[in-house]
């Protein structure tokens, strides 16, 4: 006798193999049937009958609420959406459309039903990276809740919170903290009418990812500390999953590594155990935990722990979703960190491309997205134009890459930021390999007068920027006497922070070396190991 599982599978196959004949019928099925029925046709290649099926509002709304099942969805939809088929668009028409229709009919009933259709609607395109209309989506949800009476104060501040997470990722930096600002406007006079109860740490949580994407790290690390004293069981797990990554982040960028292990391990195994390890959660999660693992100086694995997520998402999503593209750019940076010892930089550089190639063809090309990969891009470029006797075209390509990102860091940050400093610490290392000292000097004085005032002296990225100064001072300067002061500065940073056994003192220590064969002195100085000194 067959089993269960097996007839599911023969009968799937028939309605597949007959969906011409079925399809009216199929949208009779419960939800999760109609996911399973419709992903197979998108594997099998019956792909013209999927954009009728998966534009169509009422039957999408239906398919919203089968849970994880709307997972196999995804691929899909990203299908139709790279081939001129843009389903947000057209779902998100017709959505506003009816609002407008029953709010001008006043049919508050049918208006309030609307809400959460809309909610999974905008929650859906959340998850696919389709930001602008995931905001347009609940800022019409936003204007609906205002229009209705009783007002649902509770809908209206979710829908704050949740642009305020949206907005974030989209790196509309301004418009989240308006949306932030609301929430807590709003989350504030509830609570002293005390006729609500308002839970305070959606707010915190989209508060606390705001400040880390612009670089806040002090204050970021601060409020993710409240936090995570108000975790408690009365939380779902992916809010609970959603605090620990951030906090992690937030640890490790203020080195406080032990803690970040911590937190995001723990963050992994609750997204696998609750949500599996080809979700879309756990995926973020490892994400998070490669981020760790490359801070720790454990950049093999992390490499792994990047093409695993990349794997998933990709299995999910197929090849040209953003959420594949800010992979591949985690992945591109980690291989140039793995890759720069050997020198051989392909596998990097083709992640940075594919980064900036998914991200080129779904955002403007003035979006913030686009600086980071293409960094990486100019970082790789530099290091193979140096491997190839300093071939002139890739520098100057690294070049335009690296003002083009410093060019969008600025309109997004201003001058006072973390990431400015690294810009022009890019720029002064660009410049160095391209002989213009000078310059490169200026840039690197630059970028370790940002980072002292806003990380502190004893940062490691303060000992990052110092190390780059000391070497172009005493490879092609011959400013002995600073490059030796900077040298012992970073070296100190970087044993305090890491320990003796971090490999990033290689290039410092080689450095040193350098210098004092150069000018037949001997340091003096207890900074240097034995080993070295020998």
């Amino acid at each position: 006798m067959a089993s269960p599982c097996s007839l599911l599978n023969i009968s799937l196959n028939s309605i597949v193999h007959n969906h011409v004949q079925l399809l009216s019928d199929v949208r009779l099925l419960p939800g999760n049937l109609q996911c399973d029925i419709y992903r197979q046709m998108y594997d099998c290649g019956h792909l013209k009958p999927l954009e009728t099926e998966l534009t169509c509002f009422e039957n999408v709304t239906k398919l919203l609420r089968a849970n994880e099942k709307r997972l196999l969805l995804y691929k899909p939809l990203q299908y139709l959406h790279d081939n001129g088929i843009n389903v947000a668009v057209t779902l998100y028409e017709e959505y506003s459309c009816q609002v407008r229709q029953f709010m001008k009919m006043e049919d508050w009933d049918v208006c309030k039903k609307m809400i959460p259709m809309g909610i999974s609607l905008g929650n859906l395109f959340l998850e696919m990276g389709w930001f602008y209309k995931a905001d347009n989506m609940f800022y019409c949800i936003l204007q609906l809740c205002k229009a209705l009476t009783p007002t649902p104060y509770k809908m209206i501040l979710l829908c704050h919170t949740r642009l305020l997470h949206i907005r974030t990722g989209n790196c509309q930096f301004s418009a989240a903290k308006d949306s932030y600002e609301q929430a807590v406007e709003l989350a504030s006079q509830l609570e002293s009418s005390s006729c609500i109860p308002v839970s305070w740490i959606p707010i915190s949580l989209g508060k606390c990812q705001l400040l880390f994407a612009m670089n806040h790290y002090r204050e970021a690390y601060q409020d993710c500390l409240k936090l995570l004293t108000n975790v408690n069981s009365q939380l779902s797990v992916k809010v609970i999953i959603d605090i620990l990554r951030i906090s992690s982040k937030a640890c490790v960028v203020k080195r406080k590594y032990r803690k970040a292990e911590y937190l995001i391990t723990h963050a992994v195994e609750l997204a696998k155990q609750h949500f599996g390890d080809q979700h879309r959660t756990y995926a973020d999660s490892l994400v998070d935990y490669g981020f760790y693992l490359l801070n720790v100086d454990s950049v093999d694995s992390a490499v792994k722990i990047y093409q695993n997520v990349l794997d998933i998402l990709q299995n999910l999503f197929g090849e040209n979703n953003l959420c594949v593209a800010m992979v591949h750019e985690d992945l591109g940076y980690a291989s140039y960190v793995q890759e720069y010892s050997s020198g051989e930089f392909e596998n990097a550089r083709h992640h940075a491309q594919m980064a900036i190639d998914i991200i080129s063809r779904h955002l403007p090309e003035d979006h913030l997205l686009l600086a980071s990969s293409k960094r990486v891009k100019a970082l790789v470029l530099e290091e193979i134009a140096i491997d190839r006797d300093l071939e002139e075209e890739k520098l100057d390509e690294a070049q335009n890459l690296h003002l083009a990102s410093l060019l969008l860091a600025r309109q997004a940050f201003g001058e006072d930021n973390v990431q400015i400093a690294k810009h022009f610490g890019n720029l002064g290392r660009l410049y160095q390999s391209m002989k213009r000292y000078g310059e490169a000097e200026k840039m690197h004085q630059r970028a370790i007068e940002i980072k002292e005032r806003l990380l502190g002296i004893e940062d490691y990225e303060v000992a990052l920027s110092l190390g780059h100064l000391a070497s172009l001072y005493t490879y092609d300067m011959n400013m002995f006497d600073k490059a030796e002061e900077l040298y012992i500065r970073s070296i100190a940073i970087g044993r305090k922070l890491f320990g003796d056994g971090y490999s990033g003192l290689e290039y410092d220590y080689r450095g040193l070396i350098h210098l004092y064969k150069s000018t037949g002195l001997y340091c003096t100085k207890t900074v240097l190991p034995s080993a070295v000194l020998n």
